[in-house]
């Protein structure tokens, strides 16, 4: 509805925020369909995302239910799907 897209966009905000391109975090895009929105980054190091993406989920509990996956994809075969062609 309405009000989780918002709450979602926020969300995506605070992310974009705390995880900047000019400290090793670029933003790849997002995906949003059925009630879902899947955000993308590459990243230098795992460590502060998963600092931070913890303490945005804690933050947003009750609000939002998030799931967070933190992999390595060193060949960019797991984001393909998002490649134009």
């Amino acid at each position: 509805n309405k009000r989780d897209f918002q709450e979602m966009n926020i969300l995506e905000e605070e992310i974009l925020g705390r995880l900047t391109d000019k400290n090793g975090y670029l933003y790849i895009g997002r995906q949003t369909g059925d009630g879902l929105r899947e955000i993308y980054f590459a990243c230098k190091e795992f460590r502060t995302p998963a600092k931070v993406l913890m303490l945005i989920k804690q933050a947003y509990k009750g609000r939002l239910n998030m799931d967070i996956f933190i992999f390595k994809d060193k060949y960019w075969q797991a984001l393909q799907h998002l490649v134009p062609n």
